[in-house]
């Protein structure tokens, strides 16, 4: 499945990714995590840093970028997103990144 994904969609999706839970899974949510993260010359191209515990970026060098992702991927990230909201922890800046996992 084709998604688009800005640095915001790639950052929150990286921090709300479950780091325990069965193996299949963690080896999809790792396989994931290498296709979105940063590689050095885009960290570079869009002066991405982090500072202080936050990250800031190049607003205006934000171009989404498409990325094929498979089906286990998807519904783990869904159920991720379905336990915050039961839980009540979706936070405005993840806001819309869970809507756009939302519509799949």
């Amino acid at each position: 499945m084709k998604i688009s994904l800005n640095i915001k969609d790639r950052i929150t999706l990286i921090s709300i990714l479950p780091s325990t839970g069965k193996i299949a899974d963690l080896v999809e949510i790792m396989d994931l995590v290498r296709l979105i993260k940063f590689s050095d010359e885009e960290r570079k191209a869009v002066n991405l840093e982090e500072k202080d515990g936050r990250i800031t970026w190049d607003v205006s060098a934000d171009i989404p970028k498409t990325y094929d992702i498979n089906f286990s991927q998807v519904s783990i990230v869904k159920d991720t997103i379905k336990k915050m909201d039961d839980a009540g922890s979706i936070s405005l800046n993840m806001l819309d990144t869970c809507l756009k996992f939302s519509k799949l």
